[in-house]
Order: structure tokens, then C-alpha cells, then sequence
């Protein structure tokens, strides 16, 4: 079993070699290929004593392996395990580890306040694509409900580059607490109104006491640069 500072120690041994087939040598940023013979052993990783289940980006079980005396785990497991976030950056072949500190402390920087109202603030988060299979875009959101009501936020009169867009969004927040979620663009309503390229979002957020449904705000029109 390795304890978690041992762990955190072993990571940089992994990330140097992440793939069979690729040795990058950091002085001349070469890159050779080269063969190995490796040997599957059903090797086992414990976290303080409970065993990692190791798996891929996809959700797949990937088994560590052997090769010259040494043990090679998948990075991406183990940094999770650690929680750490991970992901592969293609055009520099570099895994790119970050601690919970240094997302919030990125997450903080760009977050953008477009709703204060009635102790209830609206943060904008950015832009991804849809997750979905009807493809498009989420306009993301951070809803804090600093007050002693639960509430019901919504959208109305929702416009992307200057065109009424269909959308798609309700998130209901408990008094005193925060929810993530998201406005959803799909791709048919974007391709209705020939917009490829979000460059800019204007709406505004209805906020509805669900205790009762009939004390609600409206805001003005809001516009969020994307």
C-alpha cells in the first residue's frame, strides 16, 4: 500500500513516460520510438488501505503493467484518486495536473456577477459545447440564494447574436444555498437563425419564490460577452 504523499511523489515518475511509444527527451524535445516487452501481473493500487478502482477518460478499467523492474500506473486514475483534476494537452504532449485550489482559484477569476438582486446573485461561468445528443452550447451559471426563500430561476426573452433564441432552462435553489447549471442552446435553434458563433447573450432571469409562486422578480435585460 502507498500512502498518499508517496503516491503524490510517484506521479512525476509516471508522467515522464505515459506511453510506450513515445520517449521525450526535455533538452532537445525529440521524440523516438521505441519497444518494450511489459508483463501484466494484476497489479493492485491501495489508497490508505481502500484499493483504486483505475480507469480511463471513457470510463474504461485500464490494468498497470511492468516493464525493466518497474510498475507503470495510468495517470489519469491515480491524479483523480489524489484529487486532482487531469487532462491531456495534445499540442505540447503535456499532462496537465491541477489541485482543488488552483481550479477555484481559476473558477474565481472568471466568473462574472450579472444578477444582484434581493440577496440573490447570478454568476455567468462561460460557454461550453452541449453535452447532449442534440448538440449546441451551455451558457453556464453559479446561482446563489442568500435568502430565507427557496426560489425558482428562470429565463425570458433570450437572445443570441441579436436573434430570439429557444432555450432551455429552470434551476431551483434552496434558501441560503448555491446550484451550478446551465442555460442549454441547441443546435437546431442555432441553426434556425444561421448562428454558428456565439459572440454574445442577452436575457433576462426571472426569480420566483417556490414556496408560493406568486412573489417574483424580473429583471432587466441583461447582456453577457462571450
Amino acid at each position: 500500500m502507498m500512502k498518499t504523499n508517496g503516491l503524490k511523489g510517484f506521479i512525476a515518475g509516471v508522467l515522464t513516460t505515459l506511453l510506450l511509444v513515445s520517449s521525450i527527451c526535455m533538452a532537445g524535445a525529440s521524440v523516438a520510438k521505441i519497444q518494450k516487452t511489459v508483463e501484466y501481473k494484476n497489479i493492485q493500487v491501495s489508497l490508505d488501505g481502500k484499493k483504486l478502482d483505475l480507469k480511463d477518460a471513457a470510463g474504461n478499467a485500464v490494468e498497470p503493467f511492468m516493464f525493466d523492474g518497474t510498475n507503470y500506473l495510468p495517470a489519469r486514475a491515480l491524479a483523480e484518486a489524489l484529487g486532482l483534476d487531469v487532462a491531456w494537452d495534445g499540442s505540447t504532449n503535456t499532462v496537465v495536473l491541477k489541485t482543488a485550489d488552483a481550479k477555484a482559484a481559476k473558477t474565481l477569476a472568471t466568473e462574472k456577477l450579472v444578477y444582484d438582486q434581493n440577496s440573490v446573485k447570478i454568476y455567468y461561468l462561460g460557454i461550453t459545447a452541449g453535452s447532449s445528443s442534440l448538440g449546441g452550447s451551455n451558457i453556464n451559471l453559479r446561482i446563489e440564494n442568500k435568502s430565507s426563500k427557496d426560489i425558482m430561476v428562470q429565463v425570458r426573452d433570450f437572445c443570441v447574436n441579436g436573434f430570439m433564441t429557444d432555450s432551455a432552462f429552470s434551476c431551483g435553489v434552496a434558501a441560503g444555498k448555491s446550484a451550478t447549471s446551465d442555460i442549454k442552446l441547441y443546435q437546431s435553434a442555432l441553426d434556425q437563425n444561421k448562428v454558428s458563433n456565439i459572440t454574445g447573450v442577452e436575457l433576462k432571469f426571472k426569480v420566483i419564490s417556490s414556496s408560493d409562486w406568486t412573489d417574483s422578480t424580473e429583471s432587466k435585460s441583461i447582456s453577457i460577452g462571450v
